[in-house]
């Protein structure tokens, strides 16, 4: 759930930027902290965790959906739409 809140931060730091450099700034802190924290995100997952898979991980779909895709998805949800409904 904190990586959604840091997505939903880079968007709405870079949609209330005025220039280039402030929308760049805006959308790379938030993200390079998700990713120097390590946290998941779905989409981030979908290349990962597949190349695991093709790596000899152990690791099934079912698994994967069950245990990483579900839980991901609906913290993004909850969270994106409660910290993206408040602002608007």
């Amino acid at each position: 759930m904190p990586v959604f809140s840091l997505v939903c931060l880079a968007f709405c730091l870079s949609t209330s930027a005025r220039g280039l450099n402030s929308k760049i700034i805006g959308i790379y802190l938030p993200i390079w902290l998700f990713v120097a924290v390590g946290y998941e995100h779905s989409i981030a997952n979908m290349f990962t965790v597949q190349m695991g898979m093709v790596l000899g991980a152990n690791l099934s779909i079912g698994n994967y959906i069950l245990n990483v895709l579900i839980p991901v998805t609906l913290g993004n949800i909850l969270v994106g739409g409660t910290f993206v409904g408040f602002i608007y």
